[in-house]
């Protein structure tokens, strides 16, 4: 949010809650009924692996090591249950997430960090061997 700010010449101020009238109005008169928007249903019917390409057997793969990982089972509970707001609170297994904790979605047994899948321990130096398989490292330059 920062960055995008930084192209704006913005002055601060500091008012007191009775101060601000529109938002005061507007936090105590609610619409009791309100009908969910379509883009709110988008997002909760959103695919996240219709994004990257990956075959079927390879997400079918991806799906059934995260349902066993220890770390991705940790994972997906603290994203269902809320996160802590401290780094010292969370588990030190889940650490390295603690950074992207908003951008964690869980879709099955799956973990989704925006479009990107989180891929389990068990498969990570496979699919680090897939990635680089076409590099034909410096000596081929």
């Amino acid at each position: 949010m920062l960055l995008g700010l930084q192209k704006y010449d913005l002055s601060v101020v500091c008012k007191k809650g009775t101060e601000m009238y529109l938002a005061d109005m507007l936090s105590r008169a609610h619409l009791n009924d309100v009908q969910q928007s379509s883009f709110v249903t988008t997002l909760e019917v959103t695919d996240h692996r219709d994004g990257p390409a990956v075959t079927t057997s390879r997400w079918k793969q991806i799906d059934e090591l995260s349902a066993y990982d220890p770390v991705m089972q940790k994972l997906r509970q603290t994203i269902h249950h809320g996160r802590p707001n401290a780094r010292s609170q969370i588990d030190p297994c889940l650490a390295p997430c603690y950074e992207y904790r908003d951008t964690l979605t869980v879709q099955g047994n799956l973990v989704f960090r925006g479009q990107q899948v989180l891929i389990p321990q068990a498969l990570r130096h496979k699919m680090i061997e897939v990635a680089h398989s076409t590099h034909i490292g410096a000596e081929g330059c």
